[in-house]
């Protein structure tokens, strides 16, 4: 799946493998967001605030359904 983005929006995009070899395309901008649909839970490595995102696979009919994200969203002011 090719993405045609422009340069701000590529710098916000990542993707993620799932263990069957497929890879699901997101924007941390989103992700981020108060307003996901996705399952999140905070954690700290040392003094540092980070978040966990529970994701699914976006390959149509892919079971992997819990792909694990871990994510600083300070920047978007989370």
């Amino acid at each position: 799946m090719a993405l045609d983005l422009n340069l701000a929006d590529r710098n916000d995009m990542f993707g993620v493998r799932c263990r069957h070899g497929h890879v699901s395309y997101y924007d941390r901008r989103r992700v981020c967001s108060e307003r996901n649909e996705f399952m999140r839970e905070p954690f700290c490595v040392g003094e540092h605030r980070k978040e966990r995102f529970f994701v699914p696979c976006r390959t149509e009919g892919c079971s992997e359904r819990r792909l694990v994200l871990e994510l600083d969203c300070a920047e978007f002011g989370r």
